[in-house]
């Protein structure tokens, strides 16, 4: 009898750590968030941009062309506003470096839902924290991203936040280009 209850409970134990072997992956979600975030605080534009699935990059590069458009067709010369971005950020930086001024956004406490295979919402708190001569301040809070799977990797997907935020004219753009 002894050794039918050893073994139902090694059959238990084995059911339940294959289960959870088995179960989905957090951690191509929580990685497509952290890239997102490593880009941004080194002020990577393109790395941002390639943190995200490819209907947002593509909305948000045709964005970038589209503005160029306009801006270029009021006079002035071809305007790269992808450059123009990365240009602003370092003299911010510089700027907010001359006064002593850091920041670093750490994402943490990560909760992960899937919808399927190949969508998952990932639900986090970020910290900002900000170093200003020596005082380092942290703000929390609490953020939400869909997350879809293209091929093997997972990519932030912006397009309901990017298409609520400027309407039609993102989707246009997106189209356009």
């Amino acid at each position: 009898m002894k050794k039918i209850v050893l073994a139902v409970v090694s059959l238990a134990l084995c059911a339940c750590a294959f289960g959870c072997a088995v179960g989905p992956d957090k951690s191509g979600p929580i990685s497509a968030i952290e890239s997102y975030y490593s880009a941004l605080n080194k002020g990577d534009f393109d790395g941002m941009i390639a943190s995200c699935d490819s209907a947002t990059a593509t909305a948000l590069n045709g964005s970038m062309g589209l503005l160029s458009g306009i801006l270029s067709s009021s006079g002035g010369s071809q305007v790269d506003v992808k450059s123009l971005i990365a240009s602003l950020y370092p003299s911010i930086a510089a700027a907010a470096s001359s006064q002593d001024v850091t920041y670093e956004f750490v994402p943490k406490d990560y909760t992960v839902s899937f919808d399927g295979e190949t969508r998952a919402t990932v639900r986090y708190t970020v910290d900002a924290k900000v170093n200003s001569a020596g005082n380092v301040q942290t703000i929390s809070q609490a953020q939400e991203y869909s997350v879809i799977k293209e091929g093997d990797t997972w990519k932030i997907d912006l397009s309901d936040q990017l298409a609520s935020a400027f309407g039609s004219a993102f989707n246009i753009a997106g189209s356009l280009f």
